[in-house]
């Protein structure tokens, strides 16, 4: 016999979900960029690996924390609301 899940619950588990695929990005992220950085590729190409990853790791931390969407947009200054909620635990 299944339970259905609340809607609540729903919520839940796509968004660990989403966490968890966010932190799966940032996790290949890193691992690219060691790849470019072992093959000798430019430094700013591996800055840019690196970068995505910490851009991934806050989208999870924003997903946890329910401040964030899924379609981070830098030109609605959207990454203003991590300093203002990056304190708050």
């Amino acid at each position: 016999m299944q339970l259905s899940l609340t809607h609540s619950e729903l919520l839940i588990k796509k968004s660990r979900r989403m966490i968890q695929y966010r932190l799966q990005q940032a996790d290949d992220s890193i691992k690219e960029a060691t790849v470019l950085l072992k093959e000798g590729m430019s430094f700013r190409a591996v800055t840019n690996r690196l970068y995505y990853a910490m851009f991934y790791t806050v989208l999870a931390l924003l997903q946890e924390k329910q401040i964030g969407t899924s379609s981070p947009d830098f030109s609605t200054g959207e990454w203003v609301h991590f300093p203002k909620h990056s304190d708050n635990r």
